[in-house]
């Protein structure tokens, strides 16, 4: 009995940071150091036990018996140039578990890390880089796209992609766009959630890309892959006049008159039905004698409109909050029928949209509700009381057909920097005897008077959190919320992983 409660009195006591603070005095000291470690022109007094303590590499390169260097007192190593600027970094984190990292010195860490396999470190870069990228680094995210592939950074290489698909414009004006390897050009150019200003400002980024001194004599290689990817057909006549005259134009003028003549040839194909639905899109095909075959533009991708946040495309609202607490902001906005820029649709959908601030308490599960038809509202979790943004959205024009639409709200930070976008995929409700209202439209529409009670509607409620209408909140400028409203239809793709991906909704 008097073992057993010795033995429960026991307790752990010590101060492990003294501890561990005890062995940074021996970094790159010689008291009991066993081994030097020449790197460039620099010699690193160290000890084996605390190298392989970390590093199976060092244990195996100091003690095992088939390595030539094992019985050296000093070892010289190879490195770069830039590993060799951080190895007194790299090296003292063996004895105090600590790096200080900025965005020059994280990569060639992170090459030393792999290369003597220091788990730890390559953790804390791994940490740092992914942290940085969340911040809005465009620059970092350029930079360390090809690595977090490279080292099976999953989080990091998620987080890039997500950056640049929010900033895209911001990025490509860095000098970092124009080093990026052509995968990850293909990669980004192949997304249709990119928010850029419109698909002009992309092709103009790409000649730049391709034309960049660093691949001169690549620039024929590479130019049809990159081409593929520009959606020649979401640009407006002047911009097309201005593709064909661009350096790229007069250089290469057959590739590059092929990809306008194909944009030409599908917005003559919807100006001739008025809309652009998949069944009506192919029918009028048939009807106008053009040879299209099932989903010839659909499944491709190259017709799907990205979030574009020019006039012609989006409505941007500046909400000021001390309006919208007292009463709704109503605003009309513009959509398209078509995948084309607005100012050439002669059938404009135009929306009202109801915007407005609401007090929020108790824990009532939010909703996101696709019109009266809906089977399975979206559960969001609210915050539990505070101010929180709706809008409710309503169709202004009437159509007989069901219409899949998407909603993208671009949502600006104080800097009017994009910081995040939240989509959501909705059906419209076609509306039985919709002829008889108004006047007629190309394309079946017809202005109504008032909504009729039988007309869809949507709602997107919880916008923002509490938190996010602070005094403080990273969205609000001088008293301002600054949002793009994009509207736009959603193509039903049948092949092809991102446009399928983006047919089942993104929130």
């Amino acid at each position: 009995m008097g073992s057993e409660s010795t033995e429960r009195e026991r307790e752990s006591v010590g101060d492990h940071g003294e501890f561990v603070a005890s062995f940074e005095c021996f970094y790159n000291s010689q008291d009991l150091s066993d081994v030097v470690l020449r790197v460039g022109k620099d010699r690193y007094h160290a000890h084996k036990f605390m190298l392989a303590r970390l590093s199976d590499v060092f244990r195996t390169m100091l003690t095992g018996e088939h390595w030539t260097d094992s019985s050296k007192e000093e070892i010289q190593l190879k490195e770069s140039c830039e590993c060799e600027s951080v190895f007194g970094d790299f090296l003292r984190f063996f004895y105090c578990g600590r790096v200080n990292l900025d965005i020059e010195t994280t990569l060639p860490l992170l090459f030393l890390a792999d290369k003597y396999d220091v788990k730890p470190v390559r953790e804390v870069c791994d940490k740092y880089m992914t942290g940085q990228v969340m911040k809005g680094n465009v620059r970092a995210a350029l930079l360390w796209l090809h690595y977090a592939k490279v080292y099976s950074l999953t989080e990091l290489e998620t987080q890039c992609i997500e950056v640049l698909s929010l900033r895209m414009t911001k990025a490509m004006k860095t000098p970092e766009w124009l080093n990026l390897d052509l995968p990850y050009v293909i990669e980004l150019m192949q997304n249709s959630s990119l928010v850029v200003d419109e698909e002009f400002v992309l092709f103009q980024a790409l000649q730049d890309w391709l034309l960049a001194e660093c691949r001169a004599d690549k620039v024929e290689e590479y130019l049809p892959k990159v081409l593929s990817q520009v959606r020649f057909s979401q640009m407006l006549p002047q911009q097309l006049y201005s593709v064909e005259k661009s350096r790229l134009g007069r250089r290469f003028p057959d590739l590059v008159t092929a990809h306008i003549g194909e944009a030409y040839r599908f917005r003559s194909l919807v100006a001739e039905i008025g809309g652009f639905h998949d069944d009506k899109f192919r029918a009028a095909g048939l009807r106008v004698k053009v040879r299209v075959k099932p989903r010839d533009y659909t499944s491709k991708g190259r017709i799907r409109p990205r979030d574009y946040t020019s006039k012609e495309w989006c409505t941007f609202l500046g909400l000021q909050l001390s309006d919208i607490r007292k009463y709704p902001n109503n605003v009309n906005a513009i959509s398209l029928d078509g995948p084309i820029p607005v100012e050439a649709m002669l059938n404009v959908v135009h929306w009202n949209m109801a915007v407005h601030l609401y007090a929020v308490s108790g824990a009532k599960p939010t909703r996101i509700y696709p019109g009266p038809n809906a089977v399975l509202p979206l559960q969001v979790s609210p915050p539990e009381t505070g101010e929180c943004l709706s809008i409710k959205v309503t169709p202004l024009k009437l159509a007989t057909f069901d219409r899949d639409v998407q909603l993208s709200l671009v949502l600006y930070d104080k800097d009017m920097n994009v910081a995040r976008v939240i989509r959501n995929n909705f059906l419209v409700k076609g509306v039985p005897g919709a002829n008889n209202f108004g006047g007629a439209q190309p394309g079946g529409f017809r202005f109504s008077g008032p909504i009729i009670p039988t007309q869809s509607s949507f709602v997107i409620e919880h916008i923002f959190e509490q938190k996010d209408l602070g005094q403080d909140s990273m969205y609000i400028k001088d008293g301002f919320l600054h949002i793009a409203i994009i509207i736009k239809p959603r193509l039903v793709a049948g092949a092809g992983s991102s446009d399928a991906a983006e047919a089942a909704g993104t929130g």
